[in-house]
């Protein structure tokens, strides 16, 4: 689903979060926030262009301290999206690098 829903990585890690092998498994309101959010991402209505190697292209990225976030453009329209979570690692990272590491994800 990630290529065609915008920040699906970022809006999913509350839910991600519950799938961890030492966890134990809890529904509270930010899950539930989490979940409605997805549900309307899933549900709307956005979309995707065809890709046409004759337009020029653009890659907008963006990161936060959980996850990584690319769209590919073409004449302003959306053409794909990804997204990505953070290892435990990558979190550590400075802002910049970050930022670096979605250029090279996306």
């Amino acid at each position: 689903m990630s290529p065609f829903i915008p920040s699906l990585s970022e809006n999913t890690q509350p839910l991600r979060s519950l799938l961890h092998k030492d966890v134990e498994w809890q529904w509270t309101k930010s899950h539930e926030k989490a979940f409605n959010k997805l549900k309307n991402l899933i549900h709307e209505d956005l979309t995707l262009r065809y890709f046409d190697p004759n337009i020029p292209s653009v890659i907008e990225v963006d990161s936060s301290l959980n996850g990584l976030g690319a769209v590919l453009l073409q004449n302003d329209a959306p053409v794909a999206f990804a997204s990505k979570s953070l290892t435990e690692t990558e979190k550590r990272y400075a802002n910049i690098e970050r930022e670096l590491l979605a250029v090279v994800f996306g």
